[in-house]
């Protein structure tokens, strides 16, 4: 918040309170004489509360948020602020009591009511914007897939399910070649079409599709056996083939599967299937090895 503003809210802030104290020490006569006045509790506990909703304006005007979020915080407690300042004065002067219904009870109550409901719009907005951080600190911007992070906390937590679980690695085959060829857009075109195809098998709640690196992605299947992990498989490697890149010529991927066994850790489990996939690449490309 620019200083001029901050500056700007304080002052308003001061200004009332003194306009408030000018006011009631104009039109009102005292209650008892002054040692008397500062000898009761009520006026410092008055002066506490003042000055801690003071406070309070104060930390509103060093808050990053853009204005309009801030306002209703700030109208409110000039209200509450207000309405404080005339039960502060009740304990010095004495008021009519039309001044404690309608300047201090109404003030405070509506400047109660309009800090809360800005301190309930800003929660949200904070809220909105952090799922909205999450979810981005989590998916790949290009494929739209979940990325490498949530791979791994999704492979942590399924460990620990009693189910069988799989795990696949594809990688493009040539994909520098790719690159190199065509140019930058039409491999990313590549890699967005893989990752649309990959999202849509991830539609069924015991597959998780992730993409972990340039152009490899990772599958877990949780809760299959053998036949349904390499029909899995084999329906990918075919369906990679009908991305056409460039329009010239059909993907191939190269896939390394394996079953994660009991007590076996979760690096140990990945590299296997890690080493699979080079398997597969080392014995031809475009094709699924099983880890050993």
């Amino acid at each position: 918040m620019p200083v001029v503003q901050r500056k700007a809210w304080i002052f308003i802030t001061l200004l009332i309170v003194v306009l408030i104290a000018a006011l009631s020490l104009g039109f009102s006569r005292l209650l008892a004489s002054v040692p008397v006045i500062l000898g009761t509790p009520g006026l410092w506990i008055d002066f506490l509360a003042l000055g801690f909703l003071m406070f309070m304006m104060w930390c509103t005007t060093r808050v990053s948020l853009t204005q309009f979020s801030v306002l209703p915080i700030r109208c409110g407690l000039l209200l509450w602020i207000a309405g404080n300042g005339f039960d502060l004065m009740d304990e010095i002067v004495v008021q009519p009591r039309w001044v404690g219904y309608y300047c201090e009870d109404l003030l405070r109550l509506s400047g109660m009511f309009i800090t809360a409901m800005g301190v309930y719009r800003i929660i949200r907005k904070i809220n909105l914007l952090y799922v909205d951080a999450r979810t981005r600190s989590l998916h790949d911007e290009l494929t739209q897939l979940p990325n490498r992070r949530f791979f791994i906390d999704t492979i942590r937590e399924k460990m620990q399910q009693p189910a069988p679980l799989a795990l696949m690695i594809l990688d493009i085959d040539f994909f520098k070649k790719i690159n190199d060829t065509w140019g930058h857009m039409t491999g990313d075109e590549t890699l967005f079409s893989l990752g649309k195809m990959l999202s849509a098998l991830a539609d069924n709640p015991h597959i998780s599709a992730a993409r972990i690196g340039g152009e490899e992605f990772a599958i877990i299947v949780q809760g299959a056996d053998y036949q349904t992990v390499d029909g899995l498989a084999q329906t990918i490697l075919r369906r990679a083939a009908t991305i056409m890149v460039n329009n010239t010529q059909p993907l191939s991927v190269s896939i390394g599967v394996g079953f994660r066994h009991p007590q076996e850790g979760q690096e140990g489990f990945i590299k296997k299937v890690d080493e699979a996939l080079y398997a597969a690449k080392h014995n031809g490309r475009g094709r699924i090895e099983w880890a050993r």
